[in-house]
């Protein structure tokens, strides 16, 4: 999702690792599990950013050596200033407001519950509900979005700690991630109401 709304304000999702490191961090320490160490919390977004599917993500070193899926390492990545960005063909793609919004509804909907995918957007900046209406035929609409409030780093955890990590729709009692998420919205869907865990 950064490199989505990085390309939506920019035009580009090229960025070094270096760039990269403090607002993916961030995103993953605000709507991921927690880590013990403030320095593990600082460099969580290595792994993502070697890692990321390579038939859509191109990552290079600075003298522009295609980079293998070994991870190097984040001193290695900060040193080589590793290159990461979504290949040209599907920036191409992208460029289209109808594709992207759909790619990332796509991502939103398998992956985080609609109260976590408005406050993911709203942390990298993308705007869908205004891209998918820049794409739809038709006159445009006399009022346009609303401009998302940005909330505070941390926020995802506190509300995490303020139901005890606990599901807030079923009161499932472990450490919440996207597999319980997943799970229990499929039942929500298949089942039109919530069933607890």
């Amino acid at each position: 999702m950064p490199r989505f709304g990085r390309f939506a304000t920019t035009g580009s999702s090229a960025a070094t690792y270096a760039q990269a490191e403090g607002p993916v961090s961030r995103l993953i320490n605000d709507f991921g599990p927690p880590v013990a160490s403030a320095s593990a919390a600082r460099r969580r977004a290595a792994l993502p950013f070697v890692h990321l599917e390579r038939e859509l993500w191109h990552l290079q070193d600075d003298t522009g050596n295609e980079m293998g899926a070994d991870f190097p390492g984040r001193a290695w990545l900060v040193e080589h200033g590793a290159l990461g960005r979504l290949r040209p063909e599907v920036e191409q793609l992208l460029a289209s407001p109808g594709t992207l919004a759909a790619a990332a509804r796509l991502l939103l909907d398998q992956h985080f519950t609609p109260v976590l995918a408005t406050l993911i957007c709203d942390a990298v900046d993308l705007d869908v509900a205004g891209l998918e209406a820049a794409a739809a035929p038709g006159p445009t609409p006399a009022v346009g979005p609303q401009p998302g409030k940005t909330r505070r780093p941390g926020f995802a955890e506190e509300v995490l700690r303020a139901y005890v990590y606990r599901c807030a729709m079923c009161g499932f009692d472990g450490a919440l991630g996207p597999a319980h998420i997943e799970w229990h919205n499929r039942q929500v869907f298949k089942n039109g109401t919530t069933k607890a865990a």
